[in-house]
């Protein structure tokens, strides 16, 4: 009998997803059929949605009503099939698919990553009236938080029948004890890391540049504020008047201090850019005109292809960084004194710089000693990040792609569970 996933996928599922989950080997090497639901139409924000300029996979099937969903799951939950479901609990529309889900009664495979930014953790006072200074009384924003803990605690009102976990660190993760009567806990790796795994032997491919080059983790902020739409703010009024004008200052700091480096370390600067702006056209390198004259690749496993051989990494935040700590590479956080930055940046820069042990970097004001000082790097340090946020700390799967983990999953927990 064929083996089969069902992956449920709240944003417009990309070709970047397609190469992130390693759904090509997984069918390959398993033969197991995956099957793509693109539900974002239903369940996202339609100008998050429209903010993915990354080729959409094609062979995504795609939905623009619940019903139309509810009948083609009708159909195939009467198959022995697998659930793969990152459909969070937001807003009602999500709502009402978690729980159609539950009521099937199938096995469900949830992913729970633990990233540097402890979404598990318990949020104190001070976070909750930092934000409200910071929000003021943009009720979009209180409204979207409402309607998350509404429909979280809702749902507990019925159980999964059969609950697969992942994650990097279980103990770092709350599982709720009414998820399941019955659960599986698989150790997982992170996504990034994984698929650097899968290219830890192909460092010949690296060798592209005849130039040194720098890696620059571009997230796309502050040109561009998908994740600001999603949550129903306007980046353009967040924080203290970020401006047109704040945006233009910001990226002539930054290209300024990208031509220091480059001079300075006879390197190139190469920008990655986040995968929502990922362009695979010649004619256009970066949908951000910024870095118009900048080298920029697009390459989905650019990453994992050209970390080895960089000489460092610079980033804002991003969980990107986990190629830099796979491969020892220094990364230097920075920020501008000049562009008034939201909370949320502001907190992910110097907390994901002192987990490696450094402070971020004023890009308008900074001493080259600085960033050298940035190349002594701390191996405990690099090691508790990578326990802690990439992998976990077990050789039976710190060294294996996360694909085969599924697939061996399958395959030797198949009859048990369809027994």
């Amino acid at each position: 009998m064929k083996k089969k996933i069902l992956i449920l996928f709240p944003y417009p599922f990309t070709e970047f997803h397609n190469y992130k989950f390693e759904i090509a080997r997984l069918k390959k090497e398993y033969g197991i059929e995956v099957i793509i639901n693109d539900l974002s139409h239903i369940v996202s924000n339609k100008h998050f949605n429209k903010a993915w300029k990354t080729r959409i996979e094609s062979q995504s099937l795609k939905f623009k009503s619940l019903f139309s969903w509810f009948k083609y799951f009708n159909k195939i939950k009467k198959e022995k099939i697998f659930i793969y479901n990152y459909i969070p609990n937001n807003n009602f529309v999500s709502f009402v698919i978690n729980l159609i889900i539950r009521f099937s009664n199938l096995p469900v495979i949830i992913y729970l990553p633990v990233d540097p930014f402890h979404y598990y953790e318990k949020k104190s006072t001070k976070f909750f009236v930092s934000r409200f200074l910071e929000h003021g009384l943009n009720l979009k924003i209180y409204w979207f938080g409402f309607k998350s803990f509404l429909f979280r605690s809702l749902i507990k009102i019925k159980k999964y029948n059969l609950a697969i976990l992942f994650s990097n660190n279980f103990s770092k993760v709350k599982i709720d004890k009414i998820i399941s009567d019955k659960v599986y806990k698989v150790n997982f790796n992170t996504h990034d890391y994984s698929n650097s795994l899968l290219h830890i032997q192909k460092n010949d491919e690296n060798k592209k540049f005849e130039k040194n080059y720098i890696i620059y983790l571009d997230n796309g902020a502050p040109y561009f504020s998908a994740d600001a739409h999603f949550k129903g703010e306007d980046i353009m009024k967040r924080g203290s008047g970020k401006t047109e004008l704040h945006i233009k200052n910001y990226y002539e700091d930054l290209n300024n201090f990208f031509d220091k480096i480059e001079k300075h370390f006879k390197a190139q600067i190469v920008i990655i850019p986040h995968p929502k702006y990922k362009l695979e056209t010649k004619e256009i390198k970066s949908l951000n005109p910024y870095f118009t004259n900048r080298e920029v690749n697009n390459e989905y496993d650019s990453l994992a292809k050209l970390s080895n051989n960089s000489l460092f990494f610079i980033s804002t935040y991003s969980t990107a960084i986990s190629y830099a700590i796979c491969h020892f590479k220094p990364i230097i956080h920075i920020y501008s004194s000049r562009f008034p930055h939201p909370k949320d940046d502001e907190e992910g820069i110097a907390k994901q710089s002192s987990n490696i042990g450094f402070k971020p970097i004023d890009i308008c004001n900074f001493q080259e000693a600085e960033i050298k000082n940035q190349f002594n790097l701390n191996k405990f340090k690099y090691d508790d990040y990578k326990y802690n946020y990439l992998t976990p700390k077990d050789k039976t799967v710190e060294t294996i792609p996360n694909y085969k983990i599924i697939g061996n999953f399958i395959e030797k927990k198949f009859s048990e569970i369809f027994h």
